[in-house]
């Protein structure tokens, strides 16, 4: 069997990483080439996510009771400073408490494999309301909280892939697929308060819960596109397939430096790393300009 004749299992960051730029795809998940020496990952908030995501998926989002020495232990589990980003935690899952409360849902299912030939995914919760209708969640994490975010979720790559993959779900754990209802995008934000030298850690909690947010996006199928994100995802998927080597993919040149972070690749494209671009400009703060 050649090369070509393996099918690939698309995944939803995949996918959004081959739309933002094609030769980033190449170069991370085809010719898994190294990334640049001077990117720095920011490996803490990854480990912060995976964190808060373990307590919630280990008591099926139900956090009456949550114990502090529990949470401490998840956090020191996932080599981050328990001392330091324990109370944060604790205080982004005290504010999601009180929001899925408010809206009224079950988390029934965690973390649910979704695999077929051509796609590979996790779903992170399956949510359901008292009739028996219920939603794909899916957890994020974020640094902060942007309200104009809601605008775009109902064309959501991931969210409308899971969508499309929802008779799976409901056949996998015995749901009833005439009642599915969409998808619950889900974001808790961090925060950057320090603790002050005098404040109780009961006291610093209470602080950060009043900066943290938590809110449950609500996205009726009827909304969004899983059809249609599907078929954009085959089309990928055959490109992929058909297409081993780098000189197919296209640059998007617009994408290098994401949110003012380097590409992993950058100098695959520019000739050398960030940090060695020689570029001139202005600097308001030079005294030599």
């Amino acid at each position: 069997m050649s090369s070509s004749d393996i099918s690939i299992a698309l995944s939803p960051s995949s996918l959004s990483t081959f739309l933002s730029c094609q030769k980033k795809y190449w170069h991370k998940k085809v010719a898994n080439t190294p990334p640049d020496t001077d990117v720095e990952e920011d490996t803490e908030a990854l480990r912060v996510g995976k964190a808060f995501h373990e307590v919630l998926e280990e008591c099926r989002h139900v956090l009456d009771g949550l114990e502090y020495s529990k949470v401490w232990a998840t956090v020191w589990k996932h080599e981050l400073d328990a001392d330091a980003m324990t109370p944060m935690i604790y205080a982004m899952l005290s504010k999601y408490k009180i929001m899925h409360e408010k809206s009224g849902l079950k988390a029934t299912f965690c973390e649910i494999e979704v695999k077929t030939e051509g796609f590979l995914g996790y779903v992170d919760v399956v949510l359901e309301d008292k009739e028996g209708g219920w939603w794909i969640g899916d957890m994020k994490t974020s640094a902060a909280y942007y309200s104009n975010i809601a605008a775009g979720l109902a064309r959501h790559p991931q969210l409308n892939l899971y969508a499309a993959h929802a008779f799976l779900i409901a056949a996998g754990v015995g749901l009833d697929i005439s009642k599915f209802r969409g998808c619950r995008y889900r974001m808790t934000t961090k925060s950057k308060l320090i603790r002050k030298k005098t404040e109780s850690v009961s006291d610093y909690i209470e602080r950060l819960k009043q900066a943290v947010k938590s809110v449950d996006f609500i996205l009726p199928i009827e909304d969004m596109s899983p059809h249609s994100t599907l078929m954009s995802h085959e089309r990928v998927r055959s490109f992929i397939e058909k297409n081993r080597g780098g000189e197919s993919y296209l640059h998007n040149y617009a994408n290098c430096m994401q949110f003012f972070k380097p590409c992993e690749f950058f100098s695959h494209c520019h000739g050398k790393e960030y940090t060695k671009a020689d570029i001139k400009c202005v600097n308001a703060d030079d005294e030599n300009a």
